[in-house]
């Protein structure tokens, strides 16, 4: 889990950022499966939309990265904006430390079981993860992926 406070924009904020961004098209696209859309209900926010609540805040300083996960079949620009393909892109343009060549990778998705018995989709994920290079241009290569997968009892009183 990963925490970390927000100010109100300023008239030296940025007008937007890479998270900002990121948190904008997760929460747009979740509108998109809901109904009806969440508004926030607090005072000086009262009457905006999520959207223009999330702008009132500067996230310039977010010292993290937000993969999204949204519920579809993604093709076209959308393709790389959300899930593993989303996650290649950023691995794409960070650079590591040498000592992550060929790490251990461990995930965990709720939606696992949605995925089918086609395994198609776990090549995807390990071409995915090998993506990257270290900061001498070596590429990260093959790593060992280890799922972790949610009970049955554990899905059903998720809901």
């Amino acid at each position: 889990v990963w925490v970390q406070d927000f100010p109100f924009k300023s008239s030296s904020s940025p007008q937007s950022s890479d998270f900002e961004t990121q948190l904008i098209t997760y929460y747009s696209e979740i509108e998109n499966h809901t109904s009806p859309p969440w508004t926030p209900n607090l005072t000086p926010f009262q009457g905006l939309t999520l959207i223009d609540w999330i702008k009132k805040f500067d996230f310039s300083s977010a010292n993290c990265r937000l993969l999204i996960s949204v519920p579809g079949r993604h093709t076209g620009r959308a393709l790389n904006l959300f899930g593993h393909n989303q996650l290649r892109t950023m691995l794409e343009s960070e650079k590591f430390s040498p000592e992550f060549i060929g790490s251990n990778v461990v995930a965990q998705f709720s939606s696992l079981g949605s995925l089918g018995k086609d395994m198609k989709w776990l090549h995807e994920f390990s071409l995915s993860l090998y993506t990257g290079s270290t900061q001498d241009g070596r590429k990260l290569g093959q790593t060992n992926v280890e799922l972790v997968l949610p009970t049955e009892d554990e899905v059903g009183s998720s809901v």
